[in-house]
């Protein structure tokens, strides 16, 4: 197995003291994330391997975290919709949806020389990589379509928060944490949050275009998308600026 493969590796680790980890990234910590570490944890325990577990982190607490994260993990690599750059592998959302994940992960656990492949795909294959995700993550929303709204959604956000055009991560990012925020909404499990976030939304001087623009998926689909939903929104654009 990959575990026994792996074995001679972990032991000769100069600080194996360290659990192996992962650590995944999403707007709250509570969706995308969470679902990124079901498909990694799946993997893992398809091939016998105890010895990695999957951390999960909001984009707004991963920089205040990673010190501790650090301290009390040897991470791996990270994944997700932002990359820390610390020093690790990053997995795109989109390579970690295309790519063989047992190979992948046995890439990463023996240390081979890794690449992070940022493949130039076109908006049929975004489409496509989008479409595999939220078939398997969401259960009440059509994943066909959601998407154009979607889609266009996210073209009018970046268009307003970035002044040079974000590559194919980016728009794929938004387009799974909406589909995703759409769905507890209609769960009833809307994420929670603290009256300091909500005045952060409030105070926030884009507050009123992304009001305006999440019309365009409120009316259709008969939502309201709470105050600490649009915040993380909120914060998932501006730390793309970063």
């Amino acid at each position: 197995t990959l575990q026994e493969t792996l074995e001679p590796e972990v032991n000769e680790s100069p600080i194996e003291e360290l659990p192996l980890a992962i650590l995944a990234i999403c707007a709250s910590g509570e969706g995308t994330a969470q679902h990124l570490k079901q498909m990694i944890e799946k993997t893992l325990d398809a091939n016998q391997i105890d010895s990695v577990s999957v951390i999960t982190e909001s984009v707004v607490d991963v920089q205040r975290r990673m010190p501790e994260i650090r301290a009390t993990n040897q991470l791996l690599a990270v994944t997700g919709i932002l990359d820390p750059k610390i020093g690790v592998p990053y997995l795109s959302l989109e390579q970690l949806l295309e790519s063989d994940l047992s190979e992948l992960l046995m890439e990463l656990l023996l240390g081979e020389d890794f690449v992070e492949k940022a493949p130039n795909i076109g908006y049929q294959e975004q489409r496509q990589v989008c479409l595999t995700y939220l078939e398997e993550a969401v259960t009440f929303l059509n994943p066909s379509k959601v998407m154009d709204p979607l889609w266009e959604l996210v073209e009018t956000l970046c268009k307003e928060w970035y002044t040079s055009e974000k590559d194919e991560k980016v728009r794929i990012n938004f387009v799974l944490h909406l589909a995703s925020m759409m769905e507890r909404i209609l769960l009833g499990q809307p994420l929670k949050g603290s009256k300091e976030e909500e005045s952060v939304f409030l105070e926030h001087e884009k507050r009123s275009f992304l009001d305006n623009t999440l019309v365009s998926i409120e009316e259709p689909f008969r939502l309201k998308i709470p105050i600490i939903e649009k915040y993380y929104i909120l914060m998932m654009l501006d730390n793309g600026q970063k």
